[in-house]
């Protein structure tokens, strides 16, 4: 500002600018706050129990097989009714596509299996395969809703030959 010019009062437009641009943001984000702050779903995470195991390819005996028991468990702020449960509807290996390959089951068809909230189930399911994937698609349904799960596979077996 030079000599000659007077101060102007009241506020001026830059002010003004500067106060809304920095409300704005803060309108944007309390807006989604009471609509995030309803509990979100709880969404199962399936874990496998510790004598799941796999035979790749290589092995003797039982090439390309999956013995596998489920766990279940949902995050701390989820709530859980006593007795809650998961069904588990399909097994797919990540292999042929984006819906992955079924795995096959030599006894029937086990499904669904019922793994409980918390825990695991007490059977261990034998599946067949024509591959060694790296990864299994879970598909399982709780509370109404079919949820697609990935998780890596188990661990070899230690000795396929006498499973």
């Amino acid at each position: 500002m030079s000599d000659l010019e007077e101060p102007k009062s009241g506020v001026s437009r830059r002010t003004v600018t500067k106060a809304m641009a920095w409300s704005v943001p803060a309108i944007a984000l309390a807006v989604p706050a009471p609509a995030y702050a309803a509990s979100p779903p709880c969404v199962p995470i399936i874990t496998f129990g510790p004598t799941s195991c796999k035979c790749p390819g290589q092995s003797t005996g039982d090439p390309w097989t999956y013995y596998l028991t489920f766990c279940a468990s949902v995050g701390p702020d989820c709530e859980v009714e006593p007795g809650a449960s998961l069904s588990i509807t399909q097994v797919n290996s990540k292999t042929g596509g984006p819906g992955g390959t079924p795995l096959g089951t030599p006894d029937g068809n086990p499904y669904p299996i019922v793994v409980p909230i918390g825990g695991c189930n007490n059977t261990e399911f034998r599946f067949t395969s024509t591959n060694s994937a790296n990864f299994l698609l879970i598909t399982f349904e709780y509370q109404g809703s079919s949820t697609v799960f990935e998780i890596a596979s188990p661990p070899d077996c230690t000795n396929c030959a006498d499973r």
